[in-house]
């Protein structure tokens, strides 16, 4: 069953990754200056303002774009990459919730067992857990991509310094510290 990682709690376990929160409060993270991560693409519809050299570190998934993407990532997760999934918006939950995406997003974070009013109070990019093998992860991935317009979400890994961003324009990109985990994820 999901459940909810305090703030604080997300931001111990960056700093124990050697990661850094990108815009305070959020769940926008990244790698830090200096450290180049390696990057595998994962697009849905064309999208003419993708970079030619992230093109060349990605593949294509057919449609509905939504449901393959989500279900790439639930064959991935667990198989390659162990532990929990953190997901968390890059904004703040008070804006997703109130301003950006709530209508569709409320009944999505219940779906998955998640109360949305415990988050919507929240100025920070809390994370929402889930363990291995739980279908709830893809579930709600694949409403995001479904419904974002303008938003993104990021997904941590605890045990492993990647990172995945649920764009909004139907892709998924992963950002590793190992090249043969990138290279993993390039399938």
């Amino acid at each position: 069953m999901a459940r909810i990682v305090d703030y604080a709690d997300v931001l111990r376990q960056v700093e124990i990754l050697g990661l850094r929160c990108v815009y305070y409060n959020t769940g926008a993270l990244g790698f830090p200056a200096g450290e180049t991560p390696h990057i595998a693409g994962w697009l849905g519809p064309d999208d003419p303002t993708i970079r030619p050299e992230m093109a060349a570190n990605s593949v294509r998934v057919p449609l509905p774009y939504p449901k393959n993407l989500a279900e790439k990532l639930g064959n991935v997760w667990p198989a390659v990459i162990d532990g929990e999934a953190w997901l968390m918006p890059k904004s703040h939950w008070a804006f997703e919730l109130d301003h950006g995406n709530g209508p569709w997003l409320a009944p999505a974070l219940r779906a998955v067992g998640i109360d949305p009013e415990m988050l919507r109070p929240r100025t920070t990019g809390d994370a929402i857990a889930f363990t291995p093998g739980e279908d709830g992860l893809s579930g709600l991935v694949e409403t995001l991509l479904q419904n974002l317009n303008t938003s993104d979400f990021s997904v941590l890994f605890p045990r492993h310094r990647l990172l995945l961003t649920i764009h909004h324009h139907q892709q998924l990109w992963w950002q590793a510290a190992e090249q043969e985990t990138a290279q993993k994820l390039q399938v």
